[in-house]
């Protein structure tokens, strides 16, 4: 009797403990992360999706769907959980982010458009006639990535609101996020050097054709620099397609051995490592003076 008391006893004792980790858990409103992501949490209510926050103030950007189609707001906080500031009056925002001239784009899915709003609430740019976009995202060169959950699609438009890119077929999306660029690969060059191939050598003073081609990772674009290593050198020109073979032709005056090099860079600037080709530009056949030649014939024989 008395080891089934105690074993009562310690159960009781456990769940005690247990049930007020738990009630401590719930009547806590913050919840602490890593600091390189979220610094902290705050349930305003059920319907809050987290924003971003700016790590130097410390700050966080809170999107609220709202209780109904006009409730919506999006607010700033700092790290005491005060709200700093807030633009209210929104139908059923999905997403917010702070852009880099201070300005917030806002997904309010509610009202079918994306808006960039200033400081003082004030619609600075838009684009509407969308079907619920739950995200957008603002890209370096001022192009707007937008996720259409109701046209199940993702589009890319620029600054007017022209549709430039999209990504249709697919199921609901909801969230949208552009990749880290990466640069073309080096050029691929080709062309006659002093390695044994099935075409002849060029000559000093001859100009003759080399191949380039680099292939993007993301099949943008790309443009070609090149360095003849002769003095003479060709600034950047295309675009050209991805992986297109691109030929130009080049003179040495004289004769010796070259390093040709050459750069491909896509169409947001990341730049190629350099391809390279040596080559040895042999000394141009010599004729001899026919007189001359009579000359020694007559000289010798």
């Amino acid at each position: 009797m008395k080891k089934i008391t105690a074993i009562l006893t310690v159960l009781l004792v456990g769940i005690l403990v247990l049930s007020g980790l738990g009630v401590a858990a719930l009547n806590s409103d913050i919840e602490k992360f890593d600091s390189e992501t979220i610094d902290y949490k705050k349930r305003y209510s059920t319907h809050t999706v987290l924003g971003e926050y700016g790590s130097e103030q410390n700050n966080t950007l809170i999107t609220e769907h709202g209780s109904n189609r006009t409730a919506g707001r999006i607010i700033e906080v700092d790290s005491a959980g005060n709200i700093i500031w807030e633009k209210t009056g929104l139908s059923e925002p999905m997403d917010a982010e702070r852009l880099s001239n201070g300005n917030t784009l806002i997904a309010e899915c509610g009202a079918n458009r994306v808006i960039e709003i200033n400081s003082v609430g004030s619609i600075v740019w838009q684009k509407t006639g969308l079907s619920e976009p739950m995200d957008a995202e603002r890209l370096s060169n001022g192009n707007t990535l937008i996720a259409e959950c109701g046209a199940n699609r993702i589009i890319k438009v620029d600054n007017a609101g022209n549709i430039i890119w999209e990504k249709t077929g697919l199921s609901g999306p909801v969230d949208v996020e552009r990749l880290p660029n990466q640069p073309p690969s080096a050029p691929d060059i080709d062309g006659p050097t002093v390695k044994p191939v099935p075409r002849p050598l060029p000559k000093v003073g001859e100009p003759w054709n080399y191949t380039f081609k680099s292939t993007d990772p993301e099949g943008e674009n790309v443009s070609y620099f090149i360095d003849w290593d002769d003095g003479d050198f060709e600034d950047w020109f295309g675009p050209f397609e991805s992986g297109e073979e691109v030929i130009r032709n080049h003179t040495w005056d004289d004769e010796g051995t070259y390093n040709v090099r050459a750069k491909a860079k896509d169409i947001w600037g990341a730049e190629s490592e350099w391809g390279t080709l040596d080559i040895i530009m042999p000394k141009s056949k010599q004729n001899i003076n026919p007189i001359f030649f009579r000359f020694l014939l007559g000289r010798f024989f």
